[in-house]
């Protein structure tokens, strides 16, 4: 079966405000699949069975929940398989761009992020993401594995 790189990508949504998690969910709903959890036991056991195309997390559970998430969203390597963008207050200068460089996330947004820019963002992180896959995966000279290609449409549910 070939599963074409222009699904619409999975966007995993991880912040126990649920208002917060709406607001995002309403930015990103017409261009992404959207899926939201509001704990980090919830994060590690969507992780466990589905992989999305890139996970927004507030700073907040990510502190709460640090080695667990993070070990889920590595799959076991060091370099993040997911893309993460860290969702921070209002001025996501200090603490959240120390926490973005702790835990290797890509990109850290404010809160109040415009949602063009939001779009933009997540949209440029998952195509980066596909290109480094397919660029690892011919360099080998390997076809794309049935696996990398479920995680695209792997749990496209609800």
């Amino acid at each position: 079966m070939v599963i074409s790189d222009n699904a619409r990508p999975t966007v995993l949504i991880i912040d126990d405000k649920e208002r917060g998690a709406r607001f995002l969910e309403g930015v990103l709903r017409n261009g992404f699949q959207v899926r939201i959890v509001t704990t980090c036991q919830a994060a590690v056991d969507f992780l466990k069975t589905d992989s999305p195309d890139l996970v927004l997390c507030d700073h907040v559970c990510l502190h709460a929940g640090k080695g667990e998430l993070l070990d889920a969203l590595t799959n076991g390597s060091e370099v993040l398989e997911i893309p993460l963008i860290v969702v921070a207050a209002e001025r996501p200068e200090e603490d959240a761009e120390l926490m973005k460089l702790l835990v290797g996330a890509v990109d850290c947004v404010p809160r109040s992020v415009p949602p063009r820019l939001l779009r933009w963002k997540v949209r440029n992180w998952i195509h980066l993401k596909r290109e480094i896959d397919r660029l690892r995966y011919q360099s080998r000279g390997e076809e794309k594995p049935a696996a990398a290609l479920s995680r695209v449409s792997r749990g496209r549910h609800g």
